[in-house]
């Protein structure tokens, strides 16, 4: 994973969101500015209904915000088509979910290869690809096996594997230890950090400051707009590259 950590891969400035509930307009996003560099590792915290899923929406592209810009790589998500931001996502996100989305009639390899399939997935080199990102996760000996006979936290070792199998600009990951054990979690948590620590980009929403507190940064929403901004661990890719030497 090559990575320029001067870069900064996105913008928000001035976000504004809101729906439409029994004919009246409720906010979900108010006055979000927000920068996040290359190689961040960032925790977005806030209690039930503060704004946490419509900002991670906004950022993996699934809407366009109704008030103000996002720049993706010095790119307007506003202006693009549908077609343009399907083109986005694919290219750019990859999405980590509490609910693992796998499906169980597929082998585990074809699991982590299901974001590639859209072309010619049967390629050896996609293979390949599938294959590090289960050997990464601690799958690779699982390939031939479906996902109900996986536990709970392999089957989200198996979903971070699927998500890194597209080669992401940036990975959201949306509550992902929601269902898991303590222990469990950790382990989930360590794949994350290393991640990272190899200059991956990670945007986690959770509801534990535990969690939170692991990130390198933490963003905290209150009343649909960012109340604190805390800096947990600054950036420092050299001595990150010697941790995993």
């Amino acid at each position: 994973m090559s990575v320029n950590r001067h870069i900064p891969l996105l913008t928000l400035n001035n976000i504004g969101q809101h729906c439409v509930f029994q004919n009246e307009s409720i906010e979900t996003l108010n006055n979000i500015h927000l920068n996040i560099g290359q190689g961040e590792f960032l925790a977005i915290t806030g209690p039930a209904g503060s704004g946490k899923s419509a900002l991670l929406h906004i950022l993996g592209c699934l809407k366009k915000p109704q008030e103000g810009q996002y720049l993706l790589l010095g790119e307007s998500i506003h202006n693009q088509t549908e077609k343009q931001l399907t083109h986005t996502r694919s290219k750019h996100i990859g999405w980590v979910f509490s609910n693992s989305n796998l499906i169980d009639r597929y082998s585990v390899l074809k699991n982590s290869m299901h974001p590639l399939s859209v072309g010619l997935w049967l390629k050896q080199n996609e293979k390949k690809r599938a294959r590090f990102w289960l050997n990464f996760v601690g799958l690779n000996r699982y390939a031939g096996h479906r996902p109900p006979e996986l536990s709970k936290v392999q089957q989200q070792q198996l979903a971070i594997a699927r998500a890194m199998a597209r080669n992401p600009t940036l990975l959201l990951v949306d509550d992902p230890t929601e269902n898991l054990s303590d222990n469990d979690t950790a382990q989930i948590m360590r794949l994350f950090k290393k991640l990272n620590q190899y200059g991956q980009t990670i945007v986690l929403a959770t509801r534990s400051q535990m969690l939170a507190s692991q990130c390198r940064r933490q963003i905290h929403l209150l009343n649909y707009t960012i109340h604190k901004d805390i800096v947990h661990r600054p950036l420092n890719f050299q001595a990150d590259l010697r941790a995993y030497a």
